[in-house]
């Protein structure tokens, strides 16, 4: 918070991006980070509620039938945590309806958006 929003941006990326995202040059670290600028602003408060919220597998239990989770297929470009929470859900959760997208990054909905609608459909159809 003391360097501002855009180096709360930077130390995400660093953070979360993995080795795709360190073996990034400068330049193209800047091109990829300016368009994210108007949501540097949020960032720090965000990471604030992730870092002080607790959750246990107990907790998974609340969630309760139907339920569709829908995450990219493998470890994304910059974002590799995303099979491990669904590995999580798949251990804790098996009951629930879990979709994973090929060729999807972080935004799976985005980058994948006929497999995301059709599955939702199918979804909300078989409810």
């Amino acid at each position: 918070e003391r360097e501002g929003p855009m180096a709360c941006l930077r130390a995400s990326f660093a953070t979360l991006g993995g080795k795709a995202w360190a073996a990034l040059d400068e330049e193209t670290i800047e091109a990829k980070l300016a368009p994210l600028a108007g949501v540097s602003k949020i960032l720090g408060s965000h990471w604030k509620a992730l870092t002080e919220m607790n959750v246990e597998p107990a907790d998974l239990s609340t969630i309760q039938n139907p339920t569709l989770l829908i995450y990219a297929e493998t470890g994304t470009e910059f974002f590799e945590f995303q099979p491990l929470i669904a590995d999580c859900w798949r251990r804790e959760r098996p009951d629930l309806e879990l979709i994973l997208v090929a060729d999807a990054g972080h935004n799976v909905h985005r980058d994948q958006p006929d497999t995301v609608n059709a599955a939702i459909l199918r979804f909300i159809d078989d409810g």
